[in-house]
């Protein structure tokens, strides 16, 4: 529509200038994505179906992203409790450690004492034998004496 009609009004002049307007329409038509057999207006209900479709992709959209909000949620969550349940098996472990260290702990001290009372009853031994040689040493002299005091009184 840019091209004026020439002042030549004959039938090929002016064919010639609306096919050339046609063929720039449907070039604008094919460039734009637009249909030129597209009607320029639409009805009113077809505006509602529009206005309706749109709220109803809305709408979609909206359940689609709190749904998408709920399965964050729900994934938070379970990590939360994943995380509370590793942290609680991590106490479980440490407080099995701690029993464990405690037990080893009062082990080494048992057996500390149960060496003290080896050493003590070792030394009780020696001390006994030590007796038991004296006694023996004793008796065996006492024995001697007597053996020779009962020849010395015979004579």
């Amino acid at each position: 529509m840019g091209k004026k009609a020439s002042t030549n009004k004959t039938w090929a002049s002016v064919t010639a200038y609306f096919k050339e307007s046609i063929k720039e329409q449907e070039t604008y038509s094919k460039l734009s994505g637009r249909s030129s057999k597209r009607a320029r207006y639409e009805s009113a209900a077809m505006a509602r179906k529009k206005v309706a479709e749109r709220a109803r992709e809305d709408s979609e959209r909206s359940n689609s992203e709190a749904d998408l909000g709920d399965e964050v949620r729900d994934y938070i969550v379970r990590l939360s409790s994943e995380k509370s349940e590793e942290s609680e098996q991590l106490y479980k472990v440490e407080q099995r450690h701690q029993v464990m260290a405690d037990q080893a702990a009062a082990m080494k001290s048992q057996t500390r004492t149960k060496d003290d009372q080896s050493s003590a009853l070792t030394a009780q031994v020696a001390t006994l034998t030590k007796s038991i040689e004296t006694l023996t040493t004793t008796i065996t002299c006492l024995l001697t004496m007597h053996a020779a005091g009962g020849r010395g009184n015979g004579r």
